[in-house]
């Protein structure tokens, strides 16, 4: 990389964290509800805690009360059927930002991109009656990402929710893709679709897809499956393709330092199709398992790892003898140690083997920084590296991402 663009990185950077003050109280939806810090429910956000996560399943309820918030705690209540609370107390913003990017492969420098500001809606609207909305927008268009409605602890048991909505398959596992450790990287082993892509339910393993989900806690297991058309826009595919999924997870609530550590096993069941213009439609039935797992370690060291191991019967969507089935697998992991509530160093590693399907091989080493000047604003530094031996060209890339929620 060009010595003038680390420079210039360097001391963008350093101009931040001279100015910036250091810790300041928190500002998001629920913590102005509950006058508490950030780090009650994240580990340098988006990132959660255990107690996040399971103040998330819950929907948005402390699951260790009595009477959840759900009900009439911090709202007016204004007749037997109706309690009402503060509308800020559910609504929430977040701002992306890359201050500096510079990509190798093709020498280009930016400053200042705004990657997307995204508004959303959570919490609890009546006891056990959750929504969560995301509205993002970027320079060039506006979409939902994530939207579902909750109904939590049916019949009295945290073992019974249901969400309905705009949901991932892998959001109760080890590793969901998603309030990542390192927010700005997202692992390439789960973006690969069905298909290569070219079929009508052709979807990844991680994003959210319109569906409906059964999960809950049983002890310190967590149980989730689900059903979904395949499709990431709601739009209906020329045949019927159902896909499903089911997981189960296990999380270490001992008196040891590895409280909150999970591991968890997702297996997921699909059919992508085609229309080949004719009454029988083209299908590649698939399969996925997905492995992974949590360490954490006195809520300071944070490593989540998984891989996934995928078959199709014909992933070229074709007819007659051309139809080809075949495997692919990949797996990556990321690691990070929050020092003083203000540093997060922290290393992620991706691989994407060639097997079968996939024409190409991804491997990628990213070496991070944050910093977080405030408990709900991140200032991080990434250097991701191409290792794959088989690219024409290396893409090598350097970038300073900014994020702030209130």
């Amino acid at each position: 990389m060009k010595k003038s663009v680390l420079i210039s990185a360097l001391l963008l950077l350093l101009s931040f964290l001279v100015v910036l003050p250091k810790a300041s109280n928190a500002t998001a939806q629920w913590s102005r509800k509950y006058q508490v810090s950030c780090s009650l429910c994240h580990a340098g956000f988006p990132r959660l805690t255990d107690y996040g996560e399971r103040f998330m399943r819950n929907g948005y309820q402390d699951p260790d009360a009595e009477e959840p918030d759900g009900g009439t705690l911090k709202k007016d209540q204004l007749n037997k059927r109706l309690s009402l609370e503060d509308i800020t107390n559910h609504l929430g913003l977040r701002l992306n930002v890359d201050a500096i990017r510079y990509k190798d492969d093709s020498e280009k420098l930016s400053f200042g991109n705004a990657g997307w500001l995204q508004f959303f809606v959570a919490g609890s609207i009546a006891k056990n009656f959750s929504i969560f909305i995301e509205n993002q927008v970027t320079t060039h268009s506006t979409h939902f990402s994530w939207y579902k409605l909750g109904f939590h602890n049916l019949g009295g048991s945290k073992a019974l929710n249901l969400t309905l909505g705009n949901q991932s398959p892998v959001d109760h596992s080890s590793f969901s893709n998603r309030l990542r450790i390192l927010p700005a990287m997202k692992s390439d082993f789960f973006a690969i679709k069905p298909s290569l892509g070219a079929g009508e339910a052709s979807v990844n393993a991680s994003s959210a897809r319109p569906g409906a989900q059964l999960y809950g806690d049983i002890g310190n297991f967590v149980y989730y499956t689900g059903i979904s058309a395949g499709v990431e826009d709601g739009a209906l595919t020329s045949k019927d393709a159902m896909n499903y999924w089911a997981g189960l997870r296990y999380t270490y609530r001992g008196s040891s330092s590895l409280y909150g550590s999970n591991a968890s096993v997702t297996y997921y069941l699909g059919t992508d199709v085609a229309n080949g213009g004719t009454d029988d439609q083209i299908e590649n039935d698939f399969y996925w398992w997905i492995p992974a797992i949590n360490l954490r370690i006195n809520e300071k060291f944070d490593l989540q790892a998984a891989a996934r191991f995928g078959h199709e019967d014909n992933f070229l969507l074709a007819t007659g003898q051309d139809v080809r089935d075949g495997d692919f697998d990949g797996w990556g992991l990321t690691a990070a140690y929050m020092i003083n509530d203000v540093w997060q160093p922290a290393i992620q590693y991706d691989v994407v083997n060639k097997g079968d399907i996939i024409s190409q091989e991804k491997e990628w080493l990213t070496l991070a920084l944050s910093y977080f000047p405030f408990e709900q604003f991140r200032i991080a530094g990434y250097l991701r590296l191409d290792l794959a031996d088989d690219k024409p060209q290396e893409q090598n890339e350097f970038f300073i991402n900014m994020r702030v929620m209130f």
